[in-house]
């Protein structure tokens, strides 16, 4: 991530040619005042803990991009919530919605890790591109960062039940506990939600697919693979 990311802003630099970095909500870390806004706390764990090595990389890139910008770079950072849909991963790998898509179409119990209180707000691909696009084209959004995001929260063992309804599936969901998925010390976060007002403000856009409508498109979509 910092090495690539300080390439492609030293070359359009060179060029005067707009960027649109991919940053992640992940850059808030273990801050549990939520809803985050653009310029809330970043709380990150024990240096000691690899799990915060991507969010670290990630907050890098952000400020290569606003010293960029601060040299007259236009550049837009967007922080992006979770985002899913037809296309996302192979399934069983990487994300939740595409590891509880791989047992649910095996017929497989959905497995929660711990006891799945823990929220996020998933984003569907389809408002993450509108977001995207809009964010190369209008000014207004240069040298600001922005979440894209839904502020519908639910709970991981929720989604888990709603990926089974809207499939009609009989898998049942269970809960392992975080020791045996994870690496001793990992911290997860128990709640992500975005404040999307300046998405709507300087984008124009705000999230308009709700949750069940993408799950239904992403599980239709899977299973024709």
């Amino acid at each position: 991530n910092i090495n690539g990311t300080q390439e492609v802003l030293t070359a359009a630099f060179r060029h005067q040619t707009k960027v649109v970095f991919a940053s992640t909500s992940e850059v808030y870390g273990r801050n549990t005042r939520v809803p985050f806004d653009e310029d809330s706390d970043r709380v990150l764990g024990s240096t000691a803990i690899d799990r915060w090595c991507y969010a670290t990389s990630k907050a890098a890139g952000e400020h290569f991009c606003f010293a960029f910008a601060r040299m007259g770079l236009p550049v837009v950072v967007l922080r992006y919530f979770n985002v899913y849909g037809p296309r996302l991963d192979q399934m069983d790998r990487g994300r939740v919605v595409t590891i509880f898509m791989g047992q649910l179409l095996r017929g497989e119990p959905l497995t929660v890790i711990g006891d799945g209180a823990q929220t996020r707000c998933f984003t569907y691909v389809d408002d993450a591109v509108r977001a995207t696009v809009a964010a190369g084209l209008r000014p207004e959004a240069v040298g600001r960062a922005i979440n894209v995001g839904s502020d519908e929260e639910v709970s991981v063992r929720e989604l888990a039940a709603r990926m089974v309804r809207i499939a009609d599936s009989a898998s049942l969901v269970i809960s392992v506990p975080e020791e045996a998925v994870y690496d001793r010390g990992y911290e997860d976060i128990p709640r992500r939600v975005p404040a999307v007002g300046r998405m709507r403000e300087l984008l124009g856009v705000e999230a308009e697919v709700p949750l069940d409508e993408g799950l239904r498109r992403t599980i239709e979509w899977f299973k024709r693979q």
